[in-house]
């Protein structure tokens, strides 16, 4: 009699175990995507330029996290290249959701997000003597963007690097201290501006960078072009 028992216990533990597991593997199915997964398909779609799946998979990224920066990041960067919107779709949207919440966004979203908006803006913008919007909206976070940089993104459709930003920046000062109506920053008395001495600290980093003469020949005429506006300021290098 004690056998049976103990026959019907183990059966009884056997069947409990195997409907425990049944339930459990038919419930549980696949996990969903998380929006770090979403977001790297939607880049890698963004690389090859097929941009309308790259735009389908950052948009379901952001249906899973609302907020995850790299995604808004490629959101915006989709809408600027993608035929079906405007560029300035794109910059409009980085600057909402990336420079709009610059101090909560990575280093690589914000280097990416603020290089973008620079380079678009400084083409586009219509500067106001005296004024730079690029200046208070911009500048102050990305001043010291590190010379080698680049966009982790870039495809045959974009190439934004460091040099070029830094270029901007140069130029852009020039731009500053050739319309400004104020007499900021004179240095000792040499007649030198500060703005003229930030010019020179952006044309700088791209000079001094040890593959300078593998950049693209535009990207080195530029910069000689500045040098040359620089040197006849008084600048020397």
């Amino acid at each position: 009699m004690k056998k049976s028992y103990l026959y019907i216990g183990i059966i009884f533990i056997i069947s409990f175990l195997l409907i425990s597991c049944g339930g459990s593997s038919s419930s549980s199915g696949p996990s969903e995507p998380t929006a770090a997964e979403l977001t790297a398909e939607g880049w890698t779609a963004f690389e090859t330029g097929d941009y309308s799946t790259a735009l389908s998979k950052f948009e379901e990224a952001l249906s899973t996290d609302s907020s995850y920066y790299d995604a808004l990041l490629g959101k915006g960067f989709t809408y600027f290249l993608d035929p079906a919107y405007l560029e300035e779709d794109g910059v409009s949207f980085l600057e909402t959701e990336i420079l709009g919440n610059v101090n909560s966004v990575s280093d690589s979203v914000k280097n990416a997000g603020l290089s973008l908006i620079v380079l678009h803006r400084f083409r586009e913008q219509t500067f106001v003597p005296g004024t730079c919007p690029l200046y208070s909206n911009v500048y102050d976070y990305i001043y010291d963007l590190t010379p080698t940089w680049e966009f982790s993104h870039n495809n045959g459709d974009i190439n934004i690097i460091a040099a070029m930003v830094h270029l901007k920046f140069s130029h852009m000062f020039i731009y500053i201290d050739d319309n400004s109506t104020d007499s900021n920053g004179i240095d000792d008395g040499d007649g030198i501006t500060d703005y003229l001495e930030y010019s020179k600290m952006h044309l700088d980093y791209v000079l001094n960078l040890a593959d300078f003469g593998d950049l693209s020949q535009d990207i080195q005429d530029y910069a000689n072009d500045l040098k040359t506006i620089l040197q006849e300021k008084n600048l020397t290098f």
